[in-house]
């Protein structure tokens, strides 16, 4: 979590760090969060649906197009999250985007990099290879470290297959250890 804090205290513009920290928090493709409309966010319960998604139809245009695995899904919308998409909410209609530029335009990878100074983030962070892609990983890596099963963080990722969910974490790769000490519970062998 330490990366993350620091990622957000470095991004001064509030719709950039708003959109950074949705990607981190909910694992959202980036173009998914682009085209997060306000009626996707259910803050009854908690969660996002995503139904959408923005890719570059060359020419500078968009499309608006189903997520990569060509299926909605439901994210979560943690307590971290929730005070950033209640006031994106505010004074919008349930048709608009939640998460637009300084002046409401779309966001995209390409104008959020230039926005944040990406280069020096990277820097910042003594991540060099940083992605903005690299903020679903992120999410990942939380989901697992909190215990949550490998099929519940590729439903929330949107994965069409098990090997992609564990091939984006390495908090797999500590599974034995895991493993050993929940066997030594059981049998009341704890050390």
């Amino acid at each position: 979590m330490g990366e993350v804090g620091i990622m957000l205290d470095f991004v001064e513009s509030e719709p950039h760090r708003d959109y950074l920290a949705a990607l981190v928090y909910t694992g959202m493709r980036a173009g998914e969060a682009s085209a997060l409309r306000v009626s996707d966010v259910d803050l009854a319960h908690g969660v996002i649906n995503v139904r959408r998604s923005f890719s570059p139809a060359g020419g500078g245009k968009v499309r608006e197009q189903t997520p990569k695995s060509h299926k909605e899904r439901t994210v979560p919308l943690p307590s971290a999250l929730r005070p950033v998409i209640v006031r994106r909410l505010q004074g919008r209609g349930r048709n608009e985007l939640v998460f637009t530029g300084p002046n409401g335009g779309r966001l995209n990878t390409s104008n959020v990099r230039r926005a944040v100074d990406w280069d020096a983030l990277r820097a910042q962070l003594d991540r060099p290879d940083l992605r903005i892609h690299d903020l679903r990983h992120t999410l990942a890596t939380l989901l697992f470290d909190a215990g949550a099963a490998a099929n519940d963080v590729q439903a929330i990722l949107g994965h069409s297959s098990m090997q992609v969910t564990e091939k984006y974490t390495k908090a797999r790769a500590d599974a034995a250890l895991r493993a050993n000490g929940a066997l030594d519970k059981l049998m009341g062998m704890e050390k």
